[in-house]
């Protein structure tokens, strides 16, 4: 499920992006003008604007013609539509018949167009972005080393080739000297005339032979033509007949088919009345039941209220007896409140009574204008409905075929909205559920996808340019920037532990809160792992691209050379060593040191790993050895102590320098990860350069292990 990434978006420094100078890749994209028209037009659906205006104009004329048609016949009463020719009427219905078929399928046809146009559209705009652009400019730059390897090769090809043909003509035809002759100035002049004449009488006869042949061709093509012209004449009489054969067997099926509507539509009716005739027996039969409960329960209903009336008037005839005599005081006391106020309503009664007369008088006048203007309004509207009445009369078949179709085109529209409708349920049930799982679904990497269609593209090409003889090494490039510009992560990650779902099944608000929770979780689980998937996808991609750049241009080591000696002080004192007592160790460090300027070379990680082991394992070996040496320096020399720490120190100074190795190559190793790529994306260099290089990384080491000379 694709939701949207907007909140999970990395934000990007705005900086960089104002300056196009400083993005790699970043070129103009040249299309041509027509290009250009097309994607504004699909962009702005011009064409379908377009079409749908055509569409309307077509309706308004149709409406236009049947109005001309409605006024034209008010003013022939006597013209029936009887009269019209048969073949018109075929026509129109064959017109009909036509349209109705060819609506869908021009709808589907240009539903599908608009599709295709949205996903050229799309793929146009993923080939914009920079990194398929970086890709595609990389396999051009790749196609143009290879074009180029071919034509410079095939010109080396040629030139030989043209040198060994030179070199045999020469040897065939070699220069010869041709001596002077006796020939005069008339001579050549007379030769010379002879030849312009020859070649005269040759031009002529060409010339006319070649008339005589353009006559001929042109009665051959006199001729097709006229044969063309009758035999496209016999073939359009033949397609006339077909055509005339099939607009009659149409006419037939139109026929046949209208006779079995009719007559299934008969079949309908009369399923209908007896359908209806057995509904009106049980509704019948159902009313009789119903009334004959109804009256029993109401009879019932009148009993219980009676007895509950008795009741009631019995309590309210006690409380009545109570009550009067206390009512009958007030009454006195009231009687003459009611009294002057009846005084002041007869004054005011009179009074209003001589306002509503006065209103009413006033009001009669009114109504009988206005029922007089009513009536002249129903006379006119009832005159109007003669008229028109009379029109319908008169174009019943116009009428009746302009409500069906309006009935259409209802029933079209209501069940297109009704889809809408259902559509957009749907659509904001989907929204709703989309947001609920958004609130703590995962953070995606919103160009993981990119990333992964790149890799994969990254592949085609390099396996289709290693099929066809390109280099590799371009797009191997074009790889590696776009990893250190976006900072792709080569190490997939690891699988995580799933949590227990049994003990959510004990707790009681398992079944009414635990299930968002887990559609959740599941949620962020699948996306985990389609994320895994594509960073795995990405992995073995760079793996594959690595190993077809490295079988392409394999890394070559280069081969130390220069001397290695070690040193060591102790307190200050400069201690010399023997020749016999140097060559105990000189092997190992020399070992040792030339590992160690190795691995400076490669930049290898494993290789630098390898190297630290030996290292570590050696100098553990020349620490085992320390007291074999020392013995056996003392058993050689005198027991003196000038003599005795020269064999001691030696072994140590090997110790030390294996130490060392072993730090240096633990320290790189710990401040840079293993650069799989480094093998292929820096060019091979020439035997001089790297051998400078490696005198100046070996010096480098004798550096730290050298001492200062003594003092006289």
């Amino acid at each position: 499920m694709h939701l949207n990434l907007a909140c999970g978006a990395i934000p990007t420094p705005s900086q960089g992006l104002k300056k196009k100078h400083n993005v790699v890749g970043m070129h103009p994209v040249v299309i041509s003008a027509k290009r250009y028209d097309g994607m504004q037009s699909r962009a702005n659906q011009r064409e379908h604007q377009e079409r749908l205006q055509a569409v309307e104009e077509e309706q308004r004329y149709k409406q236009y013609l049947i109005e001309g048609n409605k006024a034209l016949m008010e003013h022939m009463p006597n013209v029936s539509a009887a009269t019209k020719d048969d073949d018109e009427l075929q026509a129109s219905r064959d017109a009909a018949l036509a349209a109705k078929v060819k609506d869908p399928r021009t709808t589907h046809l240009l539903e599908e167009k608009r599709k295709e146009r949205i996903m050229r559209a799309n793929n146009m705009l993923m080939s914009m972005k920079p990194g398929p652009r970086a890709l595609q400019q990389a396999l051009y730059e790749s196609d143009v080393y290879h074009q180029r390897k071919y034509y410079e090769g095939l010109t080396a090809e040629i030139k030989t080739t043209q040198r060994q043909h030179d070199f045999r003509t020469d040897q065939m035809c070699p220069e010869t000297l041709i001596p002077f002759g006796n020939i005069t100035e008339e001579q050549v002049k007379a030769e010379e005339v002879q030849r312009a004449v020859e070649l005269r009488d040759f031009y002529l006869k060409d010339m006319a032979e070649r008339k005589d042949r353009k006559a001929l061709e042109k009665e051959e093509e006199i001729a097709a033509a006229i044969i063309d012209r009758e035999h496209c004449r016999l073939l359009h009489e033949k397609e006339q007949r077909e055509l005339n054969a099939l607009k009659a067997k149409k006419r037939e099926f139109c026929r046949l088919a209208y006779k079995e509507a009719v007559q299934e539509k008969a079949a309908r009716a009369k399923h209908e009345r007896i359908s209806n005739a057995i509904d009106d027996r049980i509704i019948c039969v159902d009313v009789t039941a119903r009334r004959e409960l109804d009256k029993r329960y109401n009879q019932q209903l009148k009993d219980m209220r009676a007895k509950q009336i008795c009741e009631r008037e019995a309590r309210a005839l006690a409380v009545c007896c109570a009550q009067r005599a206390q009512q009958t005081g007030e009454l006195k006391q009231q009687q003459s409140i009611v009294d002057r106020h009846e005084a002041e309503t007869e004054m005011d009664e009179a009074r209003r009574q001589c306002q509503k007369q006065q209103l009413a008088k006033e009001r009669h006048a009114y109504e009988l204008v206005e029922r007089e203007q009513a009536e002249a309004k129903q006379q006119l509207a009832k005159e109007i409905r003669r008229y028109e009445f009379a029109t319908r009369l008169r174009n019943a078949s116009v009428n009746e075929e302009f409500t069906n179709s309006e009935k259409r085109r209802h029933n079209i529209e209501a069940a297109e909205l009704r889809n809408i409708l259902y559509g957009q349920r749907e659509q904001f049930l989907q929204q709703r559920q989309d947001e609920m799982m958004r609130i703590t679904a995962c953070q995606e990497d919103p160009y993981l996808q990119d990333d992964v269609r790149f890799f994969d593209k990254a592949v085609e090409i390099m396996q289709d340019s290693q099929e066809k003889g390109r280099p590799l090494y371009p797009i191997a490039k074009a790889v590696e920037i776009y990893k250190r510009e976006n900072l792709v992560d080569l190490q997939p990650e690891g699988k995580s532990v799933q949590r227990n779902r049994l003990r959510d099944y004990c707790w009681p608000g398992y079944h009414t809160k635990a299930d968002l929770a887990y559609r959740k979780y599941e949620h962020r689980e699948n996306c985990r792992v389609e994320m895994e998937r594509d960073r795995h996808t990405i992995f073995n991609n760079c793996i594959k691209i690595t190993k077809m750049a490295a079988d392409e241009q394999p890394y070559k080591q280069c081969e130390s050379n220069g001397l290695i000696k070690c040193y060591e002080t102790n307190n200050g004192n400069l201690i010399r060593q023997s020749s016999s007592h140097m060559n105990l160790f000189k092997p190992k460090v020399e070992k040792i040191a030339r590992e160690f300027a190795l691995s400076i070379n490669s930049g290898d990680g494993c290789s630098e790993i390898m190297i630290a082991k030996n290292a570590a394992s050696q100098g553990s070996s020349a620490k085992k050895s320390n007291s074999q040496d020392s013995s056996a320096a003392k058993q050689s020399h005198s027991p003196t102590a000038s003599s005795k720490p020269d064999c001691t120190l030696c072994v140590n100074a090997g110790a030390k320098c294996a130490g060392r190795c072993t730090a240096g190559a633990a320290h790189r190793l710990r401040k840079s990860q293993p650069d799989l790529t480094k093998c292929w994306t820096a060019r091979p260099q020439p035997a001089k350069q790297a051998t400078h290089t490696n005198y100046v990384q070996t010096t480098k080491v004798l550096d730290d292990f050298k001492i200062s000379k003594p003092q006289a």
